[in-house]
């Protein structure tokens, strides 16, 4: 039996807090189980006027030695405590591996992104969003000692796995203002310690008696509650959900319903499983069957899609069949043709309307973001023009929200928000041109989902993603390669026939090729 309790390395929770009427001097206690120790006090280099002023300089003075992970509350504030850190560090004598990420920060993302500045002193930060070429040299990075202080958000609990020799923490949530509970906070906190490096890892709360969920020495086992059981103790929501007939803004809202509803007609209906008999089930079945009339659809699409209503889908399959006699043009086109624009924004007008939930003003705004991302434009490209949009229509937004803005857009609609409803549009629409025997119109329907998860759409580029380069790295081959149509293995041969030092292209793209060769 395995005991996943066990801690290979030892980790001291540290309680740091100001001494009385004293703001620069701090003290530091070792909480165990049965006692708190004062360790010693740490005097702050300068008045600590802020929360975020308190982290930087606890880290400062006490992991100089680096091996630190900072805790952050999202991407905006992971890059404001770099930037201060970075205020507070001294220079550093520059170094070839931090200057190639710096290159490459530039050039992918933007000259005057805040990372490449603060790598420059051994800070990085790194978040979900961020392009994951650039991520993974940021841990290469902090594991081998060159960067000293990774500001990190909830990317940390979420499977990232970076041991440090210390790590900060005031006040941690996750998601929006939810305070960490005491699984997630020791799932962070056993980040402290590098088994075979160091024999114990340190992890510093700072001002814990103000936290709304406070650390505690004593790693007690939390009964993890199924989402469905609260959906279940909250019942009538999800009934009133269901008798409104799944309404578009409020599954935006409220994807629990969203998620729950599809789970439970599927499981009930579709699959004919015998409910519970309580009061609540016994309503719930009364609406799922009242739908089950209204749904025309095959089971196999609705269990293909369940995290999307069932009515929203017959919804679609409704306006497909009333538009029958011009089916050809709701089938996406590639993102080059000549009319890509009024055909995405369109697209995404249709879907907005019937399984989802789009604000309408986005839509124009969106189609360019879908058209660009999968023509395989660079994310500089797309960063520079939201920029240049902003500017011209005279929006004083700042270049660095700018840049976390076309991030998260990338990844949050149009490799999953979007790429989840077109799949369901795709679906739906295949099945309509098969009934109606339009064979030849469904081998017209293209890779979609691919373009949207890879951000490119030529054969070429796909195949060099499958051999498992990065999109930075097969955009940067681009400019080397001219065929739009190689195989996954034509694509092998080509890279081994590249004299790769000869090559303009930075030497984390080089490494990135010689993994897969």
């Amino acid at each position: 039996m395995v005991n996943t309790q066990f801690v290979a390395v030892n980790q001291n929770l540290l309680y740091v807090s100001q001494v009385h009427r004293k703001i620069r001097e701090w003290q530091i206690h070792l909480c165990t189980i049965e006692k708190t120790i004062l360790l010693g006090r740490i005097i702050m280099t300068d008045r600590p006027t802020t929360e975020r002023h308190k982290i930087v300089h606890t880290a400062y003075q006490t992991s100089n030695k680096g091996g630190c992970l900072i805790y952050s509350n999202g991407a905006a504030d992971a890059e404001d405590t770099a930037t201060l850190l970075y205020d507070l560090l001294p220079e550093r004598e520059p170094d070839t591996e931090i200057t190639a990420l710096v290159e490459l920060v530039q050039s992918t993302i933007h000259t005057q992104y805040v990372l490449a500045r603060v790598l420059s002193k051994g800070i990085a930060f790194h978040y979900g969003n961020m392009p994951l070429l650039i991520r993974n040299e940021i841990e290469r990075l902090f594991s081998i000692g060159k960067i000293e202080y990774l500001v990190c958000t909830s990317t940390l609990l979420e499977g990232v796995n970076l041991p440090a020799k210390s790590i900060i923490i005031r006040k941690p949530t996750r998601g929006q203002g939810n305070p960490l509970n005491q699984n997630d906070f020791w799932n962070l906190a056993g980040r402290a310690g590098r088994l075979g490096k160091e024999y114990s890892g340190n992890i510093f709360c700072i001002e814990p008696s103000k936290w709304s969920v406070q650390p505690e020495p004593n790693k007690t086992k939390q009964e993890i509650k199924r989402a469905l059981n609260v959906i279940e103790n909250k019942g009538e929501e999800l009934l009133n959900y269901i008798r409104h007939e799944s309404p578009r803004q409020d599954a935006e809202k409220r994807p629990d319903l969203e998620f729950a509803f599809g789970y439970f007609y599927i499981r009930y209906v579709l699959e004919e499983e015998t409910a519970p008999l309580n009061p609540f089930y016994n309503e719930l079945m009364t609406e799922l069957y009242s739908i089950q009339s209204k749904i025309t659809l095959p089971s196999s699409i609705i269990k293909k899609n369940p995290g999307i209503s069932p009515l929203a889908q017959q919804k679609l399959y409704n306006f497909f069949t009333e538009h029958i006699d011009e089916i050809d043009t709701l089938i996406p086109v590639y993102p080059n043709d000549t009319n890509a624009f009024e055909e995405y924004k369109n697209l995404i007008d249709i879907i907005g309307r019937t399984i989802s939930y789009y604000p309408p003003q986005l839509n124009a705004s969106r189609a360019i973001l879908l058209i660009n991302w999968m023509s395989g434009k660079p994310l500089s490209y797309l960063i520079r023009k939201s920029y240049e949009s902003y500017k011209r229509n005279h929006y004083n937004k700042k270049l660095p929200a700018v840049i976390r803005e076309v991030m998260e857009n990338v990844e949050s609609f149009v490799r999953y928000q979007f790429a989840k409803d077109s799949s369901c549009y795709i679906d739906i629409l295949r099945y309509v041109l098969e009934i109606n025997n339009k064979q030849e119109l469904m081998e017209s329907i293209p890779q979609l989902n691919l373009w949207l998860e890879f951000g490119v759409s030529q054969k070429t580029h796909l195949s060099l993603l499958a051999l498992g380069l990065s999109r930075n790295t097969v955009l940067e081959l681009t400019k080397y390669i001219i065929s739009t149509k190689k195989s996954k293995d034509e694509c092998l041969e080509w890279l081994r026939s590249l004299d790769l030092d000869e090559l303009e292209l930075s030497p984390i793209i080089i490494d990135d090729i010689k993994k897969v060769l």
